[in-house]
């Protein structure tokens, strides 16, 4: 695992920084698989991705996009990680020429057994070489008790040997699917986007502190490559 830090002045100049990264993993002609994260800072991006000049950049008709979690709401309510993306991101790109990106929700609006299920299936595909799948890139924010996706601290889904998980959480709505662990652990890269001063404690103990990863699950996320994207005012607390 390689960790790697970069800080940039404000939100906006952390989104084209991202937006600049992100296009150069997609190389090649193979179908590429990106997870989003909920959230105030990845909407950012969202709508940055969604304007030219990326919109005509970004590969959209060789992209599958998976939600690292989503809250069990109906997909069309406020709250909804489904919404907001598709409010910010797909929406903006409307018809594109080679058409739109591949995106795989949760459907809340079926049974849990049934959109975990659906969600395996969908999954499926990217675990070609090993027992997880292996997504190429994963975006995630952090918690400000450092959790990921939706996974808590003492969270069972920091050791389970499933891809997915239906579980209750200590926030609102209590109720989340969330990717776990292992598949956050198998992915070939994952970005931590993370700005504001509030979020300078939780940053600065995840990667400058000692707590074990059950009471701080964004330490035990150790992809083959991992890069927090921070902007100054989340980056104040670290020592160099």
């Amino acid at each position: 695992m390689s960790v790697h830090i970069e800080v940039f002045p404000d939100p906006a100049a952390l989104a084209e920084g991202v937006a600049r990264w992100l296009a150069g993993t997609w190389s090649g002609g193979e179908r590429y698989s990106l997870a989003l994260s909920g959230g105030h800072t990845p909407e950012t991006l969202y709508r940055l991705l969604a304007r030219d000049p990326w919109r005509r950049r970004v590969p959209w008709e060789r992209l599958d996009l998976f939600l690292g979690d989503e809250r069990d709401l109906p997909p069309e309510v406020e709250g909804s990680n489904f919404r907001m993306i598709q409010q910010s991101l797909l929406a903006g790109l409307g018809d594109l020429p080679g058409g739109g990106p591949h995106l795989h929700r949760w459907r809340t609006e079926a049974t849990p057994a049934q959109a975990l299920e659906d969600y395996r299936r969908a999954l499926a595909p990217w675990a070609r070489t090993g027992p997880w799948p292996v997504l190429d890139t994963i975006l995630l924010g952090v918690g400000p008790e450092g959790h990921v996706a939706s996974i808590f601290p003492d969270s069972p889904a920091l050791d389970t040997e499933e891809w997915v998980m239906h579980l209750p959480v200590p926030a609102q709505p209590p109720v989340r699917y969330t990717l776990t662990l292992p598949v956050l652990n198998a992915a070939r890269r994952v970005a931590f986007l993370v700005t504001g001063a509030t979020k300078a404690p939780i940053v600065a103990e995840v990667l400058q502190g000692d707590a074990p990863p059950r009471q701080v699950p964004a330490r035990g996320v150790r992809a083959g490559e991992v890069i927090w994207f921070l902007d100054r005012e989340a980056a104040r607390l670290l020592t160099p």
